[in-house]
């Protein structure tokens, strides 16, 4: 009698065990899929910055054309 009880509770805490672990993987794919959204908007947002970067050397670099010009009229 006693080792049934006792393997009807290691069963109960296998059952437990493989629940915690099928919580414990989907966490881990959702924490994944969060971690590749992240890196997408990470890149997008460093592209996003070189462009405005550019844009802003190209808009200081003409405004230093025009005051150049202006000097020397």
């Amino acid at each position: 009698m006693q080792a049934k009880q006792s393997a009807d509770t290691l069963n109960k805490d296998a059952v437990f065990a493989e629940k915690t672990l099928s919580a414990i993987k989907q966490k881990l794919a959702t924490a994944e899929r969060e971690a590749e959204i992240t890196r997408k908007k990470s890149e997008q947002a460093r592209i996003s910055m070189e462009q405005a970067i550019n844009q802003w050397r190209q808009a200081s670099d003409a405004l230093a054309n025009e005051w150049g010009k202006t000097d020397r009229k």
